[in-house]
């Protein structure tokens, strides 16, 4: 989106499919399904452009090999890079981020299964997804285009300013060239996604 520019509903609905890709890409391992979208169906486009490599080898070695790259980078046991806004934040699990996460949730309709993957990155991004989702198809000229406004803003500010560090850091510390990808396009957008909304914030002309 530009900066400064309302964006039209079929941007919202295009963003709303970008945070549901990456919401699915944080949250667990590929699967089957997702790999053939990613190498030859509706996503294998989007993975040339986006430079996230997944057509070396078979396909049961890529997603034994992506698993064990998924584990390590964010489960553990040991030296992994926990993906919990809480962590960053504050040091600890479970903390403050999550008492403000649950309350977003309850706003967009949706619970993790796991409640203690409230402030994961993946389920934040969910939110955005909901968020956007909906301005995709709600007139620009209601009161509720402009709630919605205000809460992607106010989103980006409490949720989605600290994983910056963390993406840097899950970049250095896989070899898996896919999730390095995925670490850097996810750091990109979120960086242009920050900068709209602020933009927008700051801009007293503008009705969102």
């Amino acid at each position: 989106m530009n900066t400064l520019d309302q964006a039209t509903d079929e941007e919202f609905s295009a963003l709303a499919g970008f945070y549901q890709l990456l919401q699915r890409l944080w949250l667990s391992e590929i699967d089957a399904p997702l790999l053939a979208e990613l190498r030859d169906g509706a996503l294998a486009d989007l993975a040339r452009e986006l430079d996230i490599p997944v057509n070396e080898g078979p396909a049961e070695v890529v997603l034994e090999d992506l698993a064990v790259a998924y584990c390590h980078l964010l489960i553990g046991p040991a030296n992994h890079v926990p993906p919990y806004q809480s962590v960053w934040t504050e040091g600890q699990f479970q903390s403050a981020a999550t008492t403000s996460m649950q309350s977003y949730l309850e706003i967009v309709g949706e619970q993790p299964s796991d409640s203690s993957m409230v402030d994961h990155l993946g389920v934040q991004l969910s939110v955005m997804r909901r968020i956007v989702a909906e301005l995709a198809t709600c007139p620009s000229d209601t009161p509720r285009h402009r709630e919605l406004h205000t809460m992607a803003r106010q989103f980006y500010h409490d949720h989605l300013s600290w994983p910056t560090k963390f993406l840097a850091t899950a970049q250095q510390a896989t070899d898996s060239a896919f999730y390095q990808g995925v670490a850097r396009v996810t750091a990109v957008f979120l960086d242009q996604e920050r900068e709209y909304w602020s933009a927008l914030e700051q801009d007293p002309e503008n009705p969102g």
